[in-house]
């Protein structure tokens, strides 16, 4: 009762703004997993989440419930920036005196959001709404833990002792960076501490219910009442960056890590039976660990291509070394970040004979 309550005077609140533009308008354009079953207050969880509007004025705001955490905002040719819902806020100017023409923004979900699951709510302006921007027609998948997640990159000095919600930003990840330099759309899975078959520190014989395989199904993580509709969206790239949690503190069985990879590609292929499958073994690996996933990831291709998928493929990012500077906990810096999108750009394009 006093949801619906909190809701309707929301509805009322917005209502005074002769330019608002509510979440559901059909020109507002949005990428990734949401939870759309109320087409006003769309949830969405995974970095990378993106809402995009084209309109005419000289001012615009955002509208989102309170506590929704971190955007990166991209209007036009500028510089992104960087805002926040914080408690009690549920708007934020993004930009005032501008030319009165054209303009594009695209707001992006920087943080994982599976504590305050952000809801949007619309946009504010001052003049009218466009026809929608149209998204690329390439389109991308990464399923992933924290380096997918961009965990503390916002943290230059890579001296946090622990993590923020503030220092992640997945716009610096080598997902954001690879979509951007392929001109693709794409849809994340991503979750700090997530393994294919072991979370982070888990048991030996691993997180059942709480693996890669087992949200992978859902549209957000944390929300078993709704299942992703897969038909939705199909990419031409699936990219699989896991394995750094399942062999890091503790021990983990190699058997089960690769019956882990093994279920997962299952699980993919069974949902998309054309596209292409990288699997990657991230920067951070190193010793035994980095041995032990190079392993199972080619056990993997050689089992699905001696049963005749040949659209499955193995990637290793190059080993972090601290050259490039470290993020919160040893995470890959931005400019590691960028080195791992420079590796898997042009192998995507060598797979896929995508030129431009």
């Amino acid at each position: 009762m006093a949801l619906a309550a909190l809701l309707n005077f929301s509805a009322v609140t917005y209502a005074q703004y002769s330019n608002f533009v509510p979440a559901n308008n059909p020109e507002i354009v949005y990428m990734g997993r949401i939870n759309n079953s109320d087409p006003t207050t769309p949830k969405f969880v995974y970095p990378g989440v993106q809402i995009s509007m084209r309109f005419t004025g000289t001012e615009i705001k955002m509208k989102c419930k309170p506590n929704s955490g971190f955007f990166m905002i991209k209007i036009d040719d500028n510089l992104p920036f960087k805002i926040e819902f914080g408690e009690g806020i549920n708007e934020v100017g993004l930009a005032k005196g501008m030319p009165n023409t054209k303009h594009t923004v695209t707001a992006t979900l920087c943080y994982e959001g599976y504590q305050r699951v952000p809801e949007f709510h619309g946009f504010v302006i001052d003049g009218q709404v466009e026809n929608a921007p149209k998204l690329p027609t390439r389109k991308l998948e990464f399923i992933g833990d924290s380096q997918t997640c961009g965990y503390g990159i916002d943290d230059v000095s890579g001296t946090e002792s622990k993590f923020y919600d503030k220092t992640e930003n997945f716009y610096y990840t080598y997902a954001a960076e690879t979509a951007r330099q392929l001109n693709a759309q794409y849809v994340t899975v991503c979750r700090s501490g997530i393994g294919v078959y072991r979370n982070y520190n888990g048991p030996e014989t691993g997180n059942p219910k709480e693996a890669m395989v087992d949200i992978y199904p859902l549209t957000n993580f944390g929300d078993p009442s709704q299942n992703w509709d897969y038909g939705s969206y199909v990419p031409d790239v699936v990219c699989i960056n896991l394995g750094t949690n399942d062999t890091s503190v503790g021990t983990y069985k190699k058997e089960l890590l690769e019956d882990g990879f093994r279920k997962l590609y299952k699980l993919v292929r069974a949902r998309y039976p054309d596209t292409n499958i990288i699997l990657i073994d991230g920067c951070m690996l190193n010793g035994k660990s980095l041995q032990d996933v190079q392993g199972a990831i080619t056990k993997i291709v050689l089992e699905a291509n001696e049963s005749g998928d040949v659209k499955i493929f193995r990637l290793d990012f190059s080993p972090q070394d601290g050259s490039l500077g470290y993020a919160t906990h040893s995470h890959p810096s931005a400019r590691q970040q960028k080195c791992m999108a420079e590796e898997l750009v042009p192998f995507i394009r060598r797979i896929t004979n995508w030129k431009d």
